[in-house]
């Protein structure tokens, strides 16, 4: 997108679910679905959504998330983007 141009934001959510906070499968689809849009940037909120979107080859901001490296999200936090 040219800077001053208009983007567009696409929106994939779960429902809350008791126990999913390590697993990520279910947020698989949403993050193939996104790579498949060609979207230019995946946000992502908590560690299930962050460990779906790491496999995409698209840059990504990543939201409320406690342990990025103990939970396999990072490699480090010196450089995030290293694996």
């Amino acid at each position: 997108m040219a800077p001053g141009g208009q983007g567009l934001a696409e929106t994939r959510a779960l429902p809350k679910v008791l126990g999913l906070m390590f697993r990520a499968r279910p947020f698989w689809p949403r993050s193939e679905e996104l790579v498949r849009l060609k979207v230019d940037l995946i946000v992502t909120r908590g560690t299930p959504a962050a460990l779906a979107a790491k496999e995409a080859t698209i840059p990504i901001v990543i939201a409320k998330i406690g342990e990025p490296v103990n939970t396999g999200v990072v490699a480090n936090l010196a450089d995030p983007a290293a694996m």
